[in-house]
């Protein structure tokens, strides 16, 4: 479904809809959020992720198994990713009735439907959206959030209140402009998916379109592309650095303290966060900007960014187990998050060991940023290495340089080929006080994987 066009949806209050693959992070918020604001909507997913499905279960929302153009026969709009095969009946269907509609036109729509807050960007957009849902949770703004990752202190990815909207907005498929909201929030701009046939400038330019929609505020993150989007802008500009500048200052049990100097003359806040994970002084700073945007009060807002202590994937703590710490990360999605994390971890647990188990997504990312990642667990006292994950619309190469890409980490590294087995070794060398973190962007084979590695530690 690679139409550059918008489909805009109707008015989500009576609108009927139907979400392909609605089980998944991206899209079950979404379809919960629909819900909401008065939408009747159903959707189908052979597979989905347990939380996600939780979640349309608690919305009222049928999941069901199958794609089937019968799932349109009431004249319901279909909302479907851009990766959907255009030969898939369902889509077909869809397409000839001319109600077939992109996920960012849903993401459009939820917008539309309330006055709120659009968070976008290469990395940090989830993290950053969840930390301005709680400080303007804390000042007294109830805002409904819509995140693509759960985030249990906020009541998961999804969270219904008469509040405005904090979404997150995904513009990996270049349809960021077709979201118009309030405040637009860009973390930053950066080559994101290398086996996706998108470029940074394309998605710059798409980014530059929903900045050029804001209403009231634009806040951009630092990136050497942000003078580029700044230049779309309508509406006043934040710079984070310049206008919203925040800096750590200390670290404790508690969190990382924060200290923030705020765009009005003589803001000055202190807030303590309690994420662990890469960019946690740019994460804030563009947290509190995004609340103050929306009119929360400055010390509300900088309490609030308090309020989230866990997102699940994301540098997760997973508690501490026959002495050595555990953590889980959605890690594999680009060297710098890997890179970041693990200097996270350092800065978390200083003279820890750190026993890292990546496991790296597609050969074409491998083929483009081996030598990267490779630097990056070069951090890692022990590096133990499982097989790339391959998938048939990215096919792997018979290439041996990029099968022993890993080699160019150099020191004490070891593969394994299963997660099992990965969760054995870092179990078995693992000592009281060590961390052990699991980098798999696969959702489930992460899941897998931090279940094995706690079994094999609590077994000795």
């Amino acid at each position: 479904m690679n139409d550059a066009a918008a489909h805009p949806l109707p008015p989500l209050d009576g609108a009927r809809l139907h979400i392909r693959g609605t089980g998944g992070r991206g899209r079950a918020p979404l379809a919960a959020a629909a819900k909401s604001l008065g939408a009747d909507v159903t959707g189908c997913d052979p597979r989905g992720q347990p939380q996600m499905r939780e979640l349309l279960r608690d919305a009222g929302i049928q999941r069901l198994e199958q794609h089937d153009p019968a799932h349109l026969g009431d004249g319901r709009e279909l909302v479907a990713t851009a990766s959907a095969p255009l030969d898939d009946p369902e889509i077909e269907t869809a397409r000839a009735a001319g109600r077939l509609h992109r996920r960012m036109d849903l993401t459009a729509a939820v917008l539309a439907a309330r006055p709120g807050l659009g968070v976008t960007g290469s990395h940090g957009k989830g993290t950053v959206a969840a930390l301005a849902a709680g400080a303007a949770r804390a000042a007294g703004l109830d805002p409904m959030s819509v995140l693509g990752v759960d985030a249990p202190q906020l009541g998961g990815a999804f969270h219904a209140a008469p509040g405005p909207a904090i979404v997150e907005v995904d513009g990996s498929d270049l349809a960021a402009h077709f979201v118009t909201c309030d405040v637009a929030t860009v973390t930053n701009l950066d080559d994101d998916h290398p086996y996706m046939p998108v470029t940074v400038a394309e998605e710059a330019a798409s980014v530059a379109g929903f900045v050029a929609n804001a209403r009231t505020r634009v806040i951009l993150g630092p990136s050497p592309r942000r003078e580029l989007v700044a230049r779309s802008a309508r509406a006043p500009v934040w710079r984070v650095g310049v206008d919203v500048i925040a800096r750590v200052t200390g670290v404790h049990d508690e969190g990382t303290v924060v200290r923030i100097v705020g765009p009005d003359d003589g803001e000055r806040v202190e807030a303590i966060i309690r994420l662990v994970g890469p960019a946690t002084a740019t994460n804030a700073a563009l947290a509190y900007a995004s609340a103050r945007a929306l009119g929360a009060d400055p010390d509300a807002a900088a309490h609030g960014l308090s309020l989230v202590d866990r997102l699940d994937r994301r540098l997760e703590p997973l508690g501490r187990h026959r002495g050595v710490w555990v953590y889980d990360d959605f890690g594999a999605k680009h060297p710098a998050a890997l890179r970041g994390g693990l200097v996270a971890l350092r800065r978390r647990h200083p003279g820890a060991r750190i026993i890292a188990v990546f496991e790296p997504l597609f050969g074409a990312t491998i083929r483009t940023w081996g030598w990267r990642y490779a630097r990056a667990m070069r951090l890692a006292d022990l590096p133990i290495i499982l097989p790339t994950v391959e998938h048939p619309d990215y096919p792997a190469t018979d290439d041996p340089a990029l099968r022993d890409w890993y080699r160019a980490i150099g020191g004490p590294v070891v593969t394994r080929s299963t997660h099992a087995a990965a969760a054995r070794l870092a179990a078995a060398r693992a000592r009281p006080g060590d961390v052990i973190v699991g980098l798999v962007q696969m959702n489930q084979r992460g899941v897998d994987l931090r279940n094995a590695v706690i079994a094999a530690l609590g077994e000795g």
